[in-house]
């Protein structure tokens, strides 16, 4: 897809836009980038202008972000950069994480797709998710970086050593805030949660358990759950095609229907 063109920047912040129509705007999650989101922004594109966000927490930055604000804060920030006030939101692992902060402090976009969010229920203790989220963003990482070296041919061994390297220098850095920001998601009020929300996440996928998808359900009345077994935790690129249907049939029940009236 070649139409995206830049919208606008400020600091940290970028935001790369394509389509016509109602706006959506779309968050990538952690060790990710803006450009994910391709794959579902050409099929929604006909209908939606789709504004993708360039975030802090990209591929390869130092971390430093933390220190200044919150994921939901810096998501805050993000959409000042866009001049439209009803929009919707679509956002992907970490990146829908930090919209999970961002409707508890009373944002309200016309609607808001969560795509494998992270998300701890809350009668967990962070003891009890500890490893198994250490392990869960290692399989992300590792699955990330396949998935951007694409369709070029790289040997098995190499690929071992490329992907070894990868979460051995990432992990250090990435797992304590990673960590922090996803033991916090167990602790935010969704329960005045009044937008349209849809939550996407696989069955196997570890971001989103079933067990947690049934607790974020519980936690935020205003949700729509729906896991799938063939959905992967990076279904919006590995299977754009179902995702960009539901996702677009959940935004003409809400965003177009309202910008109809």
């Amino acid at each position: 897809m070649t139409g995206w063109r830049k919208l606008r920047a400020r600091g940290e912040l970028v935001a790369w836009t394509v389509g016509e129509g109602p706006v959506v705007l779309a968050a990538h999650g952690i060790e990710d980038g803006w450009r994910s989101w391709t794959p579902v922004a050409e099929r929604l594109a006909d209908r939606y202008r789709v504004i993708a966000l360039d975030l802090p927490w990209r591929s390869g930055n130092d971390y430093r972000w933390h220190t200044e604000a919150t994921p939901g804060e810096w998501l805050a920030r993000a959409l000042d950069l866009v001049d439209e006030p009803a929009h919707a939101m679509l956002s992907h692992s970490f990146g829908a994480t930090a919209t999970l902060e961002l409707l508890a402090a009373g944002h309200r976009p016309t609607a808001a797709a969560l795509v494998a969010p992270f998300y701890r229920a809350a009668y967990l203790v962070p003891e009890q998710v500890r490893e198994p989220s250490r392990a869960a963003l290692r399989t992300t990482i590792r699955t990330g970086l396949r998935l951007r070296l694409g369709d070029r041919r790289v040997e098995q061994d190499v690929l071992d050593i490329m992907e070894r390297g990868l979460e051995d220098h990432l992990m250090p850095t990435v797992f304590p805030v990673f960590f922090d920001y996803f033991t916090e998601s167990g602790d935010l009020d969704l329960s005045a949660v009044d937008t349209s929300v849809l939550v996407l996440a696989g069955t196997t996928d570890p971001s989103l358990t079933p067990d947690r998808a049934a607790a974020l359900g519980a936690a935020m009345p205003a949700a729509t759950v729906r896991t799938h077994e063939h959905y992967t935790h990076f279904c919006h690129l590995e299977q754009a095609a179902d995702v960009a249907g539901e996702v677009a049939d959940f935004l003409t029940d809400t965003v177009t229907g309202r910008h109809a009236r």
